[in-house]
């Protein structure tokens, strides 16, 4: 008797915690809407986290948010955190992180701004946005490598959702971008409020900077050379390119000045210098141009297809893959955005 007690236990525990996550997609707002979309219990002057989708426990939510604060501040830049719900399209999702910067922070703020789509549409659409210094941080390569983390964890678009998977998707994010950047020098107390105080440098923690990128240590390293050193080394160079052009005219000049055709091996040199044998078994070569050459058509992006639940937002829309470059609200700004 007991044993069956237990095994019925054992059972609904099993069963309870196999249950997959319905998420959120049923707003009373509009996506585009910044204002009412980040409005959110976790929001510092250079943290945030919002779970729109309503995945994630409210223990859940606290932990994260200790971390995301926890990694704004070791690495001296502004993070949000952001799993969408509400429908968005692929443009409008690059659009709503570069207006969500500007609004949270400032548009001249060192911001990495990472949305995570659960909008209930295939395939997902996840974005990564940096902003000001942060964009030189965190370059496309380091994006894309946040992302591939979370992936190792994330659902498919068309597979079940489960809180715990998501959960350490962005805990294992929030790692990564933690390994893949660097303490940041240059990050101001953002403005976000017209009434704000001045902006004023924020603390550095009392470490060197460690610099995990070969670029960044090559650049270090020129900027400490002397000028009078690059100019010669420049000079230098473009002195070597004049000799060596003029080196090549002498020779040209050299055989042609041979004139006249002449024979050799059954072979013969024109005035140009062009070697045309007289044997057989000669073949023309074919070109790169007709050998090489490949097109392929446009990629366009397939339409979403709608998956349980079903949603009364507005319907899918087809969209192209937006760009990383610049858009309105932050100057300096781009973003790697990826399909799941």
């Amino acid at each position: 008797m007991l044993f069956s007690l237990c095994m019925i236990l054992l059972c609904g525990i099993s069963v309870s915690a196999a249950n997959p996550v319905i998420p959120k997609t049923s707003f009373p707002y509009d996506g585009t809407d910044v204002q009412s979309s980040v409005e959110s219990i976790y929001r510092s002057d250079h943290a945030f986290f919002k779970d729109e989708a309503d995945i994630l426990t409210s223990a859940s939510e606290d932990k994260l948010w200790e971390k995301v604060q926890a990694t704004s501040d070791e690495l001296n830049i502004n993070i949000a955190v952001f799993i969408g719900g509400n429908y968005r399209t692929d443009d409008e999702t690059v659009t709503f992180t570069t207006n969500s910067i500007s609004y949270l922070f400032g548009s001249s703020s060192d911001t990495l701004f990472v949305y995570l789509d659960f909008e209930g549409y295939s395939p997902a659409y996840d974005y990564i946005r940096t902003s000001n210094n942060a964009e030189n941080i965190f370059t496309e390569t380091k994006r894309n490598k946040i992302l591939n983390v979370m992936y190792k964890k994330l659902p498919k678009s068309t597979e079940p959702v489960y809180e715990e998977p998501v959960q350490q998707a962005i805990s294992d994010g929030l790692d990564e971008i933690k390994n893949q950047g660097y303490v940041n020098s240059t990050q101001q107390t953002p403005d976000y409020r017209s009434n704000s105080p001045a902006a004023s440098p924020r603390t550095e923690r009392g470490r060197e900077t460690p610099r995990t990128e070969i670029g960044s240590e090559l650049l270090d390293f020129v900027r400490k050379i002397p000028t009078p050193i690059i100019i010669a080394v420049v000079v230098g160079i473009v002195i070597l390119i004049i000799i060596s052009s003029i080196v090549k005219s002498i020779k040209r000049r050299i055989n042609s000045s041979f004139g006249n055709s002449y024979y050799n091996n059954g072979g013969y040199y024109n005035q140009g210098g062009s070697y045309h044998s007289s044997h057989n078994g000669y073949y023309g070569g074919r070109s790169r141009h007709y050998d090489s050459y490949h097109s392929r058509p446009p990629r366009h992006r397939p339409p979403r297809t709608h998956h349980e639940p079903p949603r009364s937002s507005r319907p899918p829309r087809n969209s192209a893959p937006p760009s990383g470059s610049s858009h309105s609200g932050s100057p300096h700004s781009s973003g790697s955005g990826h399909y799941r």
